[in-house]
């Protein structure tokens, strides 16, 4: 039980179920002297068997603090014809640098001589997916 009086109610309930099947989930709702009840039938069928490989991989943002250039680097478990796309974002979120990095590529240099010092954030993503983030200083020069 959870809510006034209870305790707090979770934002999410879950529930894992063994086996598939015909299940029904009731709610019971009670505020003050009045109650409501709702119920729903619902299925449970199998959606993945087995473990799914996540590959390994790095994003090297280098230095931190950086002054002048970043150098970038993708290596791992990514083949390379893998084009990633790497941005770099101010305070505020805004892009202020975008560039194709690809994967085992080697060392890639970004000219960030014109950018103002402060924090920065980065995010390289591929097609599908983010794969990593983090943030970077650009200080003093």
């Amino acid at each position: 039980m959870c809510g006034q009086g209870y305790g707090a109610c979770p934002a999410l309930v879950t529930h894992n179920y063994a086996t598939q099947g015909q299940y029904a989930a009731t709610l019971t709702a009670f505020v003050c002297t009045d109650t409501a009840v709702a119920t729903q039938q619902f299925s449970v069928v199998p959606t993945a068997v087995g473990q799914v490989a996540v590959p390994t991989y790095h994003i090297s943002v280098l230095p931190n603090p950086a002054s002048d250039v970043l150098h970038l680097e993708a290596v791992g478990a990514l083949s390379s014809s893998h084009e990633l796309q790497f941005s770099l974002y101010d305070a505020m979120g805004r892009a202020v640098r975008r560039l194709a990095l690809r994967a085992n590529g080697g060392s890639v240099r970004l000219d960030i001589a014109d950018l103002p010092q402060g924090l920065y954030f980065w995010t390289c993503y591929s097609p599908d997916a983010v794969l990593q983030s983090g943030r970077v200083v650009i200080g003093e020069r």
